[in-house]
């Protein structure tokens, strides 16, 4: 009885919290509407599972796709500060300050701050939250930030650490929800939009292999399909997945486990022993794998916000690996023939979402496959979080004078008759690393050349995770123009003249 009452005693203080929390950021969206002075405390902590994430190359500088927080001073009244775990590359700020076309009073407003320059350390093995949390050199820099007035935190992702920072540092901040840490796994996705919309067959909140071979058992009487996804409740960028392919004929226990062990996991560094392994600690699901004629996987990006409305921010066509699993990147905007049938099942979700509390920036990934009646879609994945999909659109709109999104083509309108779409790219690899140039040969180079974004033409090639470029030959970029063909040459010059 007295665990009971002290359990129902924590939950009722996590709800008031949630709900102070919720209540603060409601009075910053109005500071912001009202022009007042608000400080955006951005955060870039990169904080996922370490076995998750192990196969994505060069993860340590992606808290670099944040940069384009520091677009938000654009906003009468707003500053920022960036606060990273490396030393932001000044080649990189520079070109940012350019793209936005920052004026000195704009820039005057955005302050860098990095864990390496604090403790005159590099290789820092810790999450930059870790660093936040319990350095005592950090602590009272980031400390110091937070003394100004309206501020609020601006994360990545709200995981456990980000949100103890939240609270030790007085900062509210989005996504806070006493259940989030469930709510935003494969699991809680399932759960929370049961009935809302269309969800490949399957089960969540599984944790063991009998409960894997169950589930698979059961799905196998109600699909034709032999083909299966197993999915890690945590797993990022594709990278907690697995592909299952049940034999034909019939099944049983022992079939099932045979192909267990035969399972294609879309990480290279995945084993079975590994993957179970982690299944027992966090759980996953099992769904049907989704197949069918120009099955094509777009996504959506909607803004949920204190004062309970949302926003359709945009869609994009993900452009994923050979698996179909990984992220690499987007086009914008989402393909016509499918995009309204997509922004009408995210309207659905975003009601769902703002009646369980949940405000901030979110992700929701689709499959779509063509069916009788045109177009069939099946919601994969929220990502109650900022994505792949999140950098490129802020840089691009920023890149564009906050341009507003045609309703009609969904794409950026920046004049009566003048739209523009973008591809984006993650992953563009130099293969060969002695080929690679300084950053501030890089941009001399890509200046000469022409092919930079222009604030002329509003056109053009836009960088990002610049800092991942001279150690590993990896950068990103967004690609602005007119046309998808247009774009494909613009992309293929740049490629060619990086190398």
């Amino acid at each position: 009885m007295e665990e009971l009452q002290v359990a129902k005693s924590e939950q009722t203080i996590s709800l008031l919290k949630t709900e102070l929390n919720n209540q603060r950021m409601f009075e910053i969206n109005q500071h912001l509407k009202k022009k007042k002075e608000v400080h955006t405390v951005c955060l870039t902590s990169m904080t996922f599972d370490a076995v998750l994430t192990e196969a994505i190359e060069g993860l340590e500088h992606y808290e670099m796709r944040c940069l384009w927080e520091i677009s938000r001073v654009i906003n009468e009244g707003v500053h920022v500060h960036f606060f990273t775990k490396k030393i932001v590359n000044p080649q990189a700020i520079n070109h940012f300050y350019k793209i936005f076309n920052l004026s000195t009073n704009q820039i005057n407003r955005i302050k860098f701050y990095s864990v390496e320059e604090i403790l005159k350390e590099k290789n820092l093995p810790q999450d930059l939250s870790d660093y936040v949390l319990n350095n005592p050199q950090v602590r009272a820099v980031f400390s110091e930030i937070c003394q100004n007035k309206n501020s609020y935190l601006e994360c990545f992702v709200l995981t456990e650490k980000e949100r103890k920072v939240s609270d030790v540092f007085n900062l509210p901040t989005y996504w806070c929800h006493e259940n989030v840490e469930y709510l935003k796994t494969k699991s809680g996705n399932r759960k929370i939009l049961n009935g809302v919309t269309k969800l490949p067959k399957g089960l969540g909140d599984l944790y063991s292999i009998e409960q894997v071979v169950a589930c698979l058992k059961a799905l196998s009487h109600k699909t034709l399909n032999r083909k299966f996804v197993i999915k890690l409740n945590d797993g990022v960028s594709g990278d907690g997945n697995g592909f299952i392919k049940l034999p034909a004929g019939k099944i049983n226990e022992h079939t099932i486990r045979q192909s267990l062990i035969e399972t294609d996991y879309v990480s290279s560094k995945m084993t079975y022993t590994k993957f179970f392994r982690e299944f027992a600690k966090i759980g996953g699901v099992v769904e049907e794998f989704i197949d069918g004629n120009n099955k094509r996987s777009p996504s959506v990006q909607i803004f949920l916000k204190p004062d309970n409305s949302f926003d359709i921010i945009s869609s994009h066509e993900q452009v994923l690996d050979s698996s179909g699993a990984r992220f690499l990147g987007a086009r914008f905007p989402a393909c016509d023939y499918h995009r309204n049938i997509i922004l009408r099942e995210a309207g659905k979700i975003a009601k769902r979402l703002l009646a369980n509390k949940i405000f901030g920036i979110i992700g929701l990934d689709f499959l779509t496959i063509e069916s009788i009646d045109g177009y069939e879609a099946y919601l994969i994945e929220i990502n109650l979080r900022k994505g792949g999909t999140t950098h490129p659109f802020w840089t691009a709109k920023a890149a564009l004078h906050n341009a507003k999104t045609c309703q009609k083509s969904g794409m950026f309108l920046i004049a009566e008759k003048e739209r523009r779409m973008y591809h984006s790219n993650d992953n563009i690899i130099i293969q060969d690393l002695e080929k690679t140039r300084s950053l501030s040969e890089l941009f001399r180079l890509l200046e000469g050349s022409g092919l930079l974004f222009s604030d002329k033409t509003q056109k053009g090639a836009i960088f990002h995770m610049a800092n991942s470029y001279e150690p590993i030959g990896k950068i990103g970029a967004v690609f602005i123009g007119e046309t998808d063909d247009e774009i494909k040459i613009l992309e293929k010059a740049v490629l060619n003249l990086i190398g």
